[in-house]
């Protein structure tokens, strides 16, 4: 009778781990692989319509599109936490560095300002990027 009881409960709870796997399993490809699928399309179609405006010869309609992009990233990723030594952080940076050259000019601008007041901008670069080209240029037209 003892044994009986003992075999019960570990078949409870052997069932209980086993329908506790599958739901979790089941909730994590609905919940995170959805967003990543969905994250993917979103850059498909992102980087869709920044193509067409290329190849239509809209250069300056492109890089308004770009930009708008890039504030409304830059906000997202100043509104996370993560420390200085960040791979992140190099990003505000970066961006504050693009920003001191090119202002915003969206409907997020002020908010933009904003949130790179604290952020400092790259000085000396690690490689010879576009970025850094952009400052260069910026600094012999002085």
């Amino acid at each position: 009778m003892r044994a009986k009881r003992l075999i019960i409960i570990v078949a409870v709870f052997i069932l209980g781990g086993v329908v506790g796997f599958l739901g979790s399993s089941y909730l994590y490809y609905k919940h995170v692989f959805s967003l990543l699928t969905m994250q993917d399309a979103e850059t498909l179609n992102w980087r869709l319509v920044l193509a067409s405006k290329l190849r239509l010869g809209e250069s300056d309609n492109a890089v308004s599109f770009l930009e708008e992009g890039i504030d409304s990233e830059l906000l997202g990723l100043k509104n996370s936490k993560f420390p200085k030594n960040d791979f992140c952080y190099y990003a505000l940076r970066e961006a504050k560095t693009y920003r001191n050259l090119y202002p915003s000019n969206s409907s997020m601008s002020s908010q933009v300002t904003d949130a790179l007041v604290d952020i400092q901008k790259l000085e000396t670069f690690r490689c010879e990027g576009a970025l850094s080209r952009l400052v260069k240029q910026a600094q012999t037209k002085k």
